[in-house]
């Protein structure tokens, strides 16, 4: 029995297979011989020792103080919460450079984005007897987002190299004398590619307030209330570094080896013998 596999099974979607014409043979569709290009080595810089290589560069480290203030609702109802534990992820970190021409100093925005992940654990509230409030630990964890955008000033020599793009329209005299040819257009193109910036993550540190709402006092246990909303109030302390990876040239380890100066060639430990004033005479 052939199943039609087109239909979907199982609540997946299965796409549908090519279709086998019998009767066709097996051949060879197209085949062609490349030609060989032609290269041209670039010769890489190294003079006196000194080489060019490619290395993350630091450009900039910023401290960058976020505010964020979130809602949270709790899966039951709690007495009190025992612990948080958080950890901040950074999502997005973009640097936008202003296009123009490359000066001593550069004022860009710096965007950011990311996550607060909060493992919330709370005591809930079971039972009670004689004023003895019995209950579970239960745990919630939420993410909670944050953005912002922040200025960043480069200056010299920490400065984002940017990529350079450009076009040459070249016209020639019409025939008749008049006026530039415009059936024909002569151009040229050419790019100049960088890295773009990154960030890493230095430090982090998280400040904060929780606040209760709608609390509802618990009976049969005086001056106990539960909550199951609450408001956070953070502060996002972030220490976060800009880097590119650029050309720099550094000396070479053999070069810095064969420039250190020769030991002494007398024994450690011996004193050059006193010459006395007669003796010199």
């Amino acid at each position: 029995m052939l199943r039609d596999f087109s239909m979907p099974r199982d609540g997946i979607v299965v796409p549908e297979l090519p279709r086998i014409e019998p009767g066709r043979k097996a051949k060879v569709l197209e085949t062609k011989t490349l030609q060989e290009c032609h290269n041209e080595e670039i010769p890489t810089i190294y003079k006196n020792g000194i080489r060019s290589i490619k290395v993350p560069v630091e450009l900039k480290e910023v401290f960058i103080q976020i505010p964020v203030e979130s809602t949270i609702r709790l899966e039951e109802p709690a007495l009190e919460i025992k612990r948080i534990k958080k950890s901040i992820q950074i999502t997005q970190c973009k640097l936008v450079v202003p296009v123009g021409r490359q000066c001593n100093a550069i004022d860009s925005k710096l965007f950011l984005a990311g996550l607060v992940r909060k493992n919330i654990e709370y005591a809930n509230v079971k039972c009670i007897d004689d004023s003895i409030i019995s209950g579970d630990i239960r745990h919630t964890t939420v993410s909670i987002p944050f953005e912002c955008a922040t200025e960043i000033k480069f200056t010299a020599p920490n400065i984002p190299v940017l990529p350079k793009q450009a076009q040459t329209e070249l016209n020639f005299l019409h025939p008749n004398g008049l006026g530039p040819n415009t059936k024909e257009q002569r151009l040229k193109d050419f790019q100049f590619l960088t890295e773009e910036p990154f960030c890493e993550l230095e430090f982090a540190s998280i400040t904060e307030v929780d606040i209760e709402l709608e609390q509802i006092p618990v009976k049969g246990a005086p001056f106990e209330n539960v909550f199951q909303t609450f408001t956070e109030k953070l502060v996002l302390n972030i220490l976060v570094k800009v880097l590119q990876n650029q050309q720099v040239l550094v000396r070479t380890l053999s070069d810095c080896i064969e420039r250190e100066p020769k030991p002494n060639a007398e024994k450690p430990g011996r004193e050059p013998a006193l010459v006395s004033k007669e003796d010199k005479d």
